[in-house]
């Protein structure tokens, strides 16, 4: 029997385990832990696709940024996939653009044919 994937999943299950904890730890009530949990595992999927991070790494991730601004887990999960939110909307660019554009004094910013040239 192989044992690396025997040891795998056990580290697997082991971080599932802490996640858990710590998700139980957090709520004070336990008819909200299944909403927090739902939305901690939308936001590690959501940190998964963008950051290329592993599910352990997105909940590590989730964690610190609970604790760099002293919010709950589960504002912290709002927050994240409040701005996946934004930067997943078609016209996220555009606004980009434009700010860019009336950072550095540009008034109106350059057509959009004239930017494909370039």
């Amino acid at each position: 029997m192989d044992r690396k994937p025997l040891i795998s999943a056990i580290e697997i299950a082991l971080e599932r385990f802490g996640e858990f904890r710590i998700l139980r730890r957090e709520g004070s009530d336990p008819s909200e832990a299944p909403v927090t949990r739902q939305l901690v595992e939308h936001a590690k999927k959501v940190l998964i696709a963008r950051l290329g991070l592993s599910e352990a790494e997105a909940f590590r991730h989730i964690l610190e940024r609970k604790l760099d601004t002293r919010r709950s887990l589960r504002d912290t999960a709002r927050t994240i996939l409040g701005a996946e939110g934004v930067l997943a909307r078609p016209d996220f660019a555009r606004s980009l653009e434009l700010i860019f554009h009336a950072v550095r004094g540009d008034l109106r910013p350059r057509r959009r044919a004239a930017l494909s040239r370039r």
